[in-house]
């Protein structure tokens, strides 16, 4: 049985609606992004080269645009450089915390649904980076439930790659905000942490991962992006 190493990504740059909470905004990546999305490939085949690693041919990712386009540059870079065909496998469970039926509204309008709705309380203050509170709309959910549906999905690649005699390297193009509550819930990062630390676009971090339980993570490569405050757009994306 091989070890098992994932290289999370968060989704490169892309074209974002201001004062929107919402994460299932579906825009393209900016030139910038693009650029990022690419440049990543090689930081990518380092790992496997370091750490010995053979790369799943499956690149897993958020069907989201920004995460599937990174994605899918990434994947043509890889396979240019490796001369190896890759392919992606789209999943739901990798997306970013929904917040329901006020999709891609802004902070001002959700906020003023709210006070015009006579059944729904005004939300905190932190609303959109309490990592339990949940908008009262059909569909919407915690950031922490979120995260929760991140790591089942983890777990069941875990499941999956501990079943090769290789050594082998995952790669997920996902999003920020949910991965650092998943990561939570994986005991990578602790509740206060969540807040401190963000994601850098288009770095992967790497991590080796217990296949005994799949809850033993241990950061091998990439850096943590420090949050210069709680209330940047990042908590939320």
């Amino acid at each position: 049985m091989g070890k098992v190493f994932f290289a999370i990504i968060r989704h490169a740059e892309y074209e974002q609606k201001a004062n929107t909470p919402s994460a299932h905004q579906p825009y393209p990546l900016t030139t910038r992004g693009e650029e990022q999305a690419k440049s990543c490939a090689p930081k990518i085949i380092e790992y496997t080269q370091q750490y010995h690693l053979k790369l799943d041919s499956v690149i897993d990712c958020s069907p989201v645009l920004r995460a599937w386009q990174t994605a899918s540059l990434l994947s043509r870079q890889l396979t240019s450089l490796t001369a190896t065909e890759l392919s992606l496998q789209t999943s739901e469970m990798l997306t970013e915390r929904c917040v329901g039926s006020v999709a891609n509204l802004t902070i001002d309008e959700i906020e003023n649904v709210l006070r015009h709705d006579p059944r729904y309380d005004v939300p905190p203050a932190n609303w959109k980076s309490d990592s339990y509170y949940k908008l009262p709309f059909p569909g919407a959910e915690s950031l922490a439930e979120a995260g929760k549906r991140v790591a089942d999905r983890l777990r069941l690649l875990i499941a999956e790659l501990a079943a090769y005699n290789d050594n082998m390297l995952k790669v997920l193009v996902i999003h920020g905000a949910s991965f650092r509550h998943a990561a939570a819930e994986l005991g990578v990062l602790t509740a206060a942490e969540i807040a401190k630390y963000s994601m850098y676009h288009a770095q992967p971090l790497l991590f080796e991962v217990s296949e005994n339980d799949g809850n033993n993570w241990v950061l091998r490569a990439g850096e943590w992006k420090i949050r210069q405050s709680r209330h940047e757009s990042e908590m939320y994306d």
